[in-house]
């Protein structure tokens, strides 16, 4: 690994990203991407989970159906918003490769991991946590972990971006928001359109 890229992308990419997304996209930057879909796709779904408040006869059946499909939904998630944020970079004149921009977008997800570990505990300690949402003070922790990780994946996707597309900062910066705005809408009227289909065909 580390004689690969001459480093460790697992731990640097924490703390140095863009020197870490350079070393990917020059040697492989398919590397890791399962993994981190899988990272993403497990954190939503044990979030889901928590905010759809699951019932206790439901809630294995559904933690494991979820995890199964995961990685599939962080895969077309990533690729998705990859290609959003490509087309949204070419208002600023960038030019990166579409993998270049997903292994950019997809080394950013690399933070889940803390709200992954942080719900395997809670799941070891006590499982009614995440069906309850009862405990203003777990509530309180659950909201900070997920804060910690989101502002941190952003602050790895700003520079990644900004290494991958040769931008200035705030050229990776709107380039984001406006992809962030752009993917919100799409997956809004995905929703309706979702909805309306499945109520036709239940009526």
């Amino acid at each position: 690994m580390v004689s690969k890229f001459g480093l460790n992308p697992w731990v640097t990419i924490w703390t140095q990203p863009r020197k870490t997304i350079r070393a990917i996209v020059e040697n492989n930057p398919k590397y890791g991407f399962f993994y981190l879909a899988s990272i993403l796709g497990i954190s939503s779904a044990f979030s889901s989970i928590y905010l759809y408040k699951v019932s206790k006869e439901n809630f294995l059946t559904t933690l494991l159906l979820n995890i199964i499909i995961a990685p599939f939904l962080g895969i077309i998630s990533l690729y998705f918003n990859s290609w959003i944020l490509q087309i949204t970079g070419k208002i600023f004149k960038g030019d990166a490769p579409f993998m270049h921009i997903r292994a950019a977008l997809s080394w950013s997800k690399v933070t889940y991991i803390l709200p992954i570990c942080m719900w395997l505990i809670i799941l070891a300690m006590s499982p009614n946590i995440i069906i309850s949402q009862n405990e203003p003070p777990t509530t309180l922790f659950v909201s900070l972990i997920f804060l910690i990780s989101s502002v941190w994946a952003f602050i790895i996707l700003l520079r990644a971006i900004q290494e991958v597309q040769k931008f200035s900062v705030w050229f990776s910066f709107f380039s984001i928001i406006i992809a962030f705005i752009i993917s919100s809408i799409a997956m809004y009227l995905f929703g309706i359109v979702l909805s309306y289909i499945v109520n036709f065909f239940i009526r």
